[in-house]
């Protein structure tokens, strides 16, 4: 994911965040359906996808200390 991806997301919400995550999840294992199987040449696509819910996962993180901090 890029720098304008990142800071386009980091101003959702988190509800929003977690519905990009589930996507994201049900991407991952149709991946990894795909190389098992054979079909999908790209094999590091999974890495990245993992990558990108990794990233979801920390600004919702973030979001969540500063909300804390806040109060």
């Amino acid at each position: 994911m890029k720098k304008k991806d990142l800071t386009a997301l980091s101003e959702k919400t988190e509800s929003e965040l977690l519905r990009l995550i589930d996507k994201r999840r049900s991407e991952l294992y149709n991946s990894l359906a795909q190389i098992k199987s054979g079909n999908e040449k790209n094999l590091k696509k999974s890495k990245n996808i993992r990558h990108e819910i990794s990233q979801l996962l920390t600004l919702i993180r973030l979001k969540q200390l500063t909300h804390k901090e806040e109060k």
